[in-house]
C-alpha cells in the first residue's frame, strides 16, 4: 500500500529518506507552494506505475486529513491517477 502525502513532510533529507521508504508519495499543492505544483507529474507517474501493478494508494480526495466532520470540496487528483492509468491500458485495467 502506497500513500500520498503533502510535500511539506518531505522538507528534510531525513524525512525523505524514511516517508519514501514507508511508500509515502509527495503531492505538491497549490496552498504549499504554487510554484511546485509541477513536481505532481512525477508523483502522478509513480501513482499509473503503482496501479498498472495491481497494486494500491490512498489519498484523501478533498487534499486534507483533518478530522473536521464536514464535506470539503473534492480534489481532482486521485480521479485523474486512476483515469490516466485506465488510459494508458486501453481501459484494461479495471480500476476501482
Amino acid at each position: 500500500l502506497h500513500f500520498f502525502a503533502k510535500s511539506t513532510i518531505f522538507s528534510s533529507r531525513f524525512n525523505n529518506f524514511i516517508l519514501h521508504k514507508l511508500n509515502l508519495i509527495p503531492i505538491y499543492r497549490k496552498i504549499d507552494d504554487e510554484a511546485n505544483m509541477g513536481k505532481n507529474v512525477d508523483s502522478f507517474i509513480k501513482g499509473y506505475e503503482i496501479l498498472e501493478n495491481s497494486g494500491a494508494f490512498l489519498i484523501f480526495p478533498e487534499g486534507v486529513s483533518i478530522g473536521k466532520r464536514v464535506l470539503e470540496k473534492i480534489k481532482t487528483g486521485a480521479a485523474r491517477i486512476g483515469l490516466e492509468a485506465e488510459s494508458k491500458n486501453k481501459y484494461l485495467q479495471n480500476i476501482e
